[in-house]
């Protein structure tokens, strides 16, 4: 029926619709771009969670509470002012940005920033090592 209500409206038959093959137009032999890292697809907790528990052999419910443990843990630690250290992974510390100053955006005016903590990291050796093997030539 709507073969044939388009068929009406354009002036074509109902047969030539009905029974034509769709073509999908010719891809560009244009070069695509490499890949980069925006494009790569990312794990989140569930993902790691998962992971964890195959490589491990644990169940998923204790995977999830070792995750959340180590994650509970290095969170307290930072918090503190501690540093985590993990051997060949990295460390994880609090990191101090001093008051500066900067700019309204939208009208120029100056404004003072104050000073804050946030928790930054700092990649281990055999982790950047890992990644730079992995990285595409």
């Amino acid at each position: 029926m709507l073969f044939k209500t388009m068929a009406s409206r354009f002036s074509f038959s109902a047969s030539r619709l009905a029974g034509s093959q769709v073509v999908a137009p010719a891809l560009s032999t244009r070069a695509l771009p490499p890949r980069t890292l925006s494009t790569r697809a990312s794990m989140g907790k569930g993902d790691l969670i998962k992971h964890v528990a195959a490589e491990a052999d644990l169940t998923a419910a204790a995977a999830d509470r070792a995750v959340n443990a180590l994650l509970d843990v290095i969170m307290d630690k930072v918090a503190k002012g501690e540093k985590v250290a993990i051997t060949g992974f990295g460390s994880f510390e609090p990191r101090a940005r001093a008051a500066r100053v900067g700019r309204n955006p939208q009208t120029g005016a100056e404004l003072q920033i104050a000073a804050s903590v946030a928790p930054g990291f700092s990649a281990g050796k055999s982790f950047k090592d890992r990644v730079k093997a992995a990285a595409p030539k």
